[in-house]
């Protein structure tokens, strides 16, 4: 991402701390606190899409390009927690409720079809965040899209 592409909107402490409590933000997130402001980082990619389709691609191969983009980058994802989760196979927990003085104890295993399961999940989510933004690009006005430039 290049300074180009990127939106800045800037919050005071306060203002901050308030959207952690909501839940706004979480410790992963792309927040960055500079000289007593944040900075959150939003990229902006309508000029990249409006210059594909001043070229000469219609709506639909813009949106297809969104869509391939995030299924790759969840596919990316998917197989990342899978491995993750790996070391966790046959990993034997327990826990005691003191009241009842019972003793609940499970171990996790991590199967194929879970993996598998996991990893549709993780193309269902790039589906469902990259659909939204390939339409609204694919309908944006070239003109319009090419004076963010």
């Amino acid at each position: 991402m290049s300074g180009s592409d990127v939106k800045t909107r800037r919050w005071r402490r306060v203002e901050y701390e308030r959207l952690v409590e909501a839940g706004f933000f979480l410790a992963g997130d792309r927040v960055e606190l500079l000289g007593g402001h944040l900075i959150v980082a939003e990229p902006q990619g309508s000029g990249h899409f409006a210059t594909i389709r001043a070229v000469g691609f219609g709506g639909g191969a813009v949106v297809l390009s969104f869509v391939l983009e995030a299924l790759f980058v969840a596919l990316v994802g998917g197989l990342l927690g899978c491995l993750a989760v790996l070391p966790l196979n046959g990993l034997t927990t327990a826990t005691m409720n003191f009241q009842t003085f019972s003793h609940l104890a499970f171990a996790f295993r991590v199967t194929p079809v879970l993996l598998g399961l996991g990893l549709l999940f993780a193309l269902l989510m790039g589906l469902v965040g990259g659909v939204p933004p390939a339409v609204r690009a694919a309908r944006l006005p070239v003109t319009a899209a090419l004076r963010d430039l």
